[in-house]
């Protein structure tokens, strides 16, 4: 006879049928649902053994499913730290830092808010809320510049 899943592990499915989420993410919404630490702990784990629930997976599909948004790298890193997703995994999964990308997504992202009808300071405030470092900023205020 098959074994019935627990109520948490019910929960849980669902919430991550509506969208994916981390582990540390899924476990506070459960939390917050009344589920004692012990059930919620034994559920991600069968979640994660199952393949329902991959941090990595979540962190690589979270970032392309964003790569539009001309984001910089700060921004990506704290969306998916705020997300519950740990440090090393978003290391891994932003790879290694390139700032010749990174200033041509500045540069890509200062010509659409400048066809918008923003002055340069209002390019550099949307660039910097976007996360993008300040050699980024600059290079791509450069390039409107000329």
């Amino acid at each position: 006879m098959r074994e019935q899943p627990s109520p948490v592990r019910t929960v849980a499915l669902r919430l991550l049928l509506r969208r994916p989420r981390s582990a540390r993410d899924l476990a506070g919404a459960l939390a917050r649902r009344g589920f004692p630490g012990e059930e919620i702990e034994a559920a991600l784990e069968y979640l994660t053994d199952c393949g329902y629930l991959d941090d990595v997976a979540f962190a690589r599909a979270y970032v392309e499913g964003r790569r539009d948004r001309l984001w910089g790298r700060r921004r990506f890193e704290g969306e998916l730290s705020a997300r519950g997703v740990d440090r090393r995994i978003i290391q891994e999964v932003l790879g290694p830092f390139d700032p010749a990308a990174e200033r041509e997504r500045a540069c890509q992202a200062a010509r659409r808010l400048s066809a918008e009808g923003r002055g340069a300071r209002r390019v550099a405030a949307a660039l910097e809320r976007r996360g993008f470092a300040g050699a980024a900023i600059r290079a791509a205020l450069d390039q409107l510049g000329e």
